[in-house]
Order: structure tokens, then C-alpha cells, then sequence
């Protein structure tokens, strides 16, 4: 049965842990209660969220949100093709892929977030990228219709899948055979780098922008790299970290001087990865 949950607040569904009060936060299990949400929310303004893993939401409150974390999780194996749900963990997946000693999704294994968010990001790393392996992509329509799709584009964490009105259900994915053992060693070593590189002891939604190979040439002209409880993470600086009780303007702040900086030093554009609601 779908949950309806008053007066949440996008600090506690979020991994950066800041944002404004939620009305009302409708929490879809079955494809029949995501229909059933649509139907009454496809005329007012609504926002549909994953995990929450890489959204800057603002202070403002929020009237309308569905989240997918609680949604169908479903696998399904069929030789190497797999049909994963869309409520399903990334590190589920990817575990799960390890136990039928399928390979391909092993660099998802410490990436945050759920599978449907994986396909309309385009989430990657290692030099991977889910695009490399989806084949179909099951769509709900907010007017109720399932469709499937197979003719989408991806680019740096985008899929053309966001520019349509609704929600993936699921993703159908061909998958290379390999031996249980390398994949759980080729994951256990993704996961020690992540350990070693990145800063995982505050709360923040990962990578900032989509080309931060420019940081490096800017930050030296950068002023100040915190504002109010936002940091900017120098050893890995394409990340934020909410130090305490940063604010979205905060984060904000300190996003638009380094797009300031690139636009001024190079005369390019820092692109954003991750989400500002709204």
C-alpha cells in the first residue's frame, strides 16, 4: 500500500541533508500506485526524486514529491540479460550481477542511488557507463501508459529519457559472463578507491559538476572555499560537503563563483551534474 507522509523535510530524504519542508511526500510501491499518483498529480507541479543522492534542493517548501525508494525491486535473470526494477539499490544490482557471475555493473557497487536514477543519469565512473549496457527502458507515462523504449541518447550523466513526462520502470540490460571471483575482486578494489579518494564523512550529493577536469586550473584564483557550513572538498574538489547546516544558497554561493571563474580564466562553462530543485 502507497504511503502518503506530511510534512517531511528534504533534509532527512537527501544525502546532502538540505532543503525545505515537504507537504506532502507520496511513496510509491507498486506500478499501480505510481498510475494512481500521476492521475492526481499530473496537472500541478510535482517532483519525482530517487534516493535523493544527487539533488540540491532549496529552503522553499514543496508541496508535491514522489520518491521512488520504496518502489518495486524486482530482478529478473534471463541467460546474460537482466530486467532490473527501478527501486532496486545500484549496490544491489550490482551484487546480484556478481552472484550470477554476470560482469558490467561492478563499478556501480559503491555508487549511491537506485537503478532508475542510474538510467536517466547515465551514472558512470571508472570508465564505465550504464549506457554501455541498457537496451530497453520500461516508461510509465503520467497519463498511465507503459512504454517501452529503445531508442534513447546519452550523453555525460544525461539520457534523452528525462525530457519525457513520467518514470522508468525498469531497464533491460545485457551483461558480459565472467567468473564470480574477479568480479568481487575488481569490485572490492573500486570500493578501496572510493575509501582512499573521496570524502564520504560529510554529507553532500558526489560530483558537482560533469566537466570538473576544469577545477584544478580555477581553484588557485578561488577566494574562499566555504560558505557558511558549505566547503568546497580542496583534495577532491569537485565535491561539496555540507560541514554542519549548510543552506542551498550556501552551496549555491560557492557553485556559481567557480562557474564565475571558469567563464572569466577560460572562457568555459561549468556544466551541472547534479540537480537544484527548482
Amino acid at each position: 500500500m502507497m504511503l502518503v507522509i506530511k510534512n517531511r523535510s528534504f533534509k532527512e530524504i537527501t544525502s546532502f541533508r538540505i532543503g525545505g519542508k515537504i507537504r506532502n511526500l507520496y511513496v510509491p510501491v507498486t506500478i499501480e500506485d505510481l498510475k494512481h499518483v500521476f492521475s492526481m498529480l499530473k496537472d500541478t507541479t510535482f517532483y519525482l526524486i530517487g534516493a535523493g543522492t544527487n539533488i540540491l534542493a532549496s529552503e522553499q517548501e514543496f508541496q508535491h514529491v514522489v520518491t521512488m525508494k520504496m518502489f518495486n525491486k524486482t530482478l529478473k535473470f534471463h541467460g546474460n540479460h537482466l530486467i532490473a526494477y527501478a527501486g532496486n539499490t545500484t549496490r544491489r544490482v550490482a551484487i546480484e550481477c556478481a552472484k550470477h557471475s554476470l560482469s558490467g555493473f561492478e563499478f556501480l557497487i559503491d555508487v549511491p542511488g537506485l537503478i532508475g536514477g542510474a538510467i536517466v543519469m547515465n551514472a558512470g565512473c571508472f570508465g564505465r557507463e550504464v549506457s554501455q549496457m541498457l537496451e530497453e527502458i520500461t516508461f510509465l507515462t503520467v497519463d498511465g501508459e507503459i512504454q517501452p523504449i529503445t531508442d534513447f541518447h546519452f550523453k555525460r550523466r544525461y539520457c534523452d529519457v528525462q525530457e519525457r513526462k513520467g518514470a522508468i520502470i525498469a531497464g533491460k540490460f545485457k551483461l558480459q559472463e565472467r567468473r564470480k571471483a574477479e568480479i568481487e575482486t575488481t569490485m572490492q578494489e573500486y570500493t578501496k578507491y572510493r575509501r582512499n579518494n573521496q570524502p564520504l564523512r560529510y554529507p553532500s550529493a558526489g560530483g558537482i559538476f560533469k566537466n570538473y577536469k576544469l577545477l584544478p586550473k580555477i581553484l588557485p584564483f578561488l577566494k574562499n572555499s566555504r560558505i557558511g557550513d558549505a566547503e568546497i572538498c580542496m583534495s577532491a574538489p569537485n565535491w561539496i560537503l555540507n560541514k554542519g547546516k549548510a543552506t542551498s544558497t550556501d552551496v549555491m554561493q560557492l557553485i556559481c563563483n567557480l562557474q564565475t571563474l571558469a567563464k572569466e580564466k577560460l572562457n568555459e562553462n561549468l556544466e551541472l551534474e547534479i540537480k537544484v530543485l527548482p
